[in-house]
């Protein structure tokens, strides 16, 4: 948990502004168009992907965020990251201890995980 301070703007004063400023009528939609391709990715994946295929392109997403760096910490809970791929914190720990045990990963600390073949992973 973190501290965090919340801005409510309301809808007219959002519309002035955007009217107001077209730039960021712009941003803002490529922002929402951001979220909905994501969103649709993560639809597709959970009911069409096998959970070990989800976890290893999540895996590699949370890599891509790292610059250069094989190793990342896990963006939130398993339970919460269980929600997110569509199966049970059961199933993430026992496909994480999978990927280390074939070596594709290692698992430092609760939830700090180096990734040592992101190629052999992906191909899962």
């Amino acid at each position: 948990m973190e501290n965090t301070e919340v801005c409510l703007i309301a809808r007219t004063d959002l519309q002035r502004l955007l009217l107001k400023f077209p730039s960021i009528s712009l941003k803002v939609l490529a922002e929402l168009s951001n979220r909905l391709e994501k969103s649709e990715k993560q639809t597709t994946r959970v009911s069409t992907e096998k959970v070990e295929t989800r976890l290893a392109l999540f895996i590699a997403e949370c890599i891509d965020g790292e610059e250069s760096s094989m190793e990342f910490v896990l963006p939130m809970s398993k339970r919460d990251l269980a929600s997110f791929l569509g199966t049970t914190p059961e199933t993430i720990s026992r496909k994480l201890t999978d990927f280390e045990q074939a070596g594709y990963i290692r698992q430092k600390s609760h939830r700090k995980i180096e990734v040592i073949e992101l190629d052999k992973l992906l191909l899962i």
